[in-house]
């Protein structure tokens, strides 16, 4: 295979160092490989400004939506987080209103304490990993679109 390979979203990349390259450079700006032409799966040669063939229409690596998958996964975790700190909210706010209204309750102002730290603190928590997925996401988003083009 040649130096260049071109991935499912229409996004040309040099196939030594992984950098994303402009349809109509010869060379790649970051390595310095020949990247005029590609290589088909079937050895033929075809010139960076023809539509690349590939076997059932996929092409072999590089392909965008695979880049930081492990990224992406762990900004999904973050949400997941975020919701689940608010069902945490809502059950201890449940249990406070239940210790606030029982008649042997030890303190009713134990059960208002758990009302109002299960609504402030599962606030803030889903605040806190929402906040830290779209960060996530932030800097892929970051990266892709900061690569060097010609």
């Amino acid at each position: 295979m040649n130096d260049f390979e071109k991935s499912k979203e229409e996004e040309w990349i040099c196939s030594k160092c992984g950098v994303s390259v402009a349809e109509d450079a010869s060379i790649c700006p970051k390595c310095g490989a020949d990247v005029s032409e590609i290589e088909d799966e079937d050895g033929s040669i075809n010139s960076i400004n023809q539509p690349r063939k590939y076997k059932n229409n996929k092409p072999t690596r590089h392909s965008k939506s695979d880049k930081y998958r492990y990224l992406k996964i762990a900004s999904t975790i973050c949400k997941a987080l975020a919701y689940l700190s608010v069902i945490a909210a809502i059950l201890g706010t449940i249990w406070g209103f239940v210790l606030f209204f029982s008649p042997n309750s030890l303190s009713p102002r134990f059960g208002l304490t758990i009302i109002l730290y299960s609504i402030i603190g599962g606030f803030l928590n889903f605040i806190f990993w929402m906040a830290v997925s779209e960060l996530i996401m932030l800097f892929i988003d970051i990266e892709l679109n900061t690569r060097t083009r010609k």
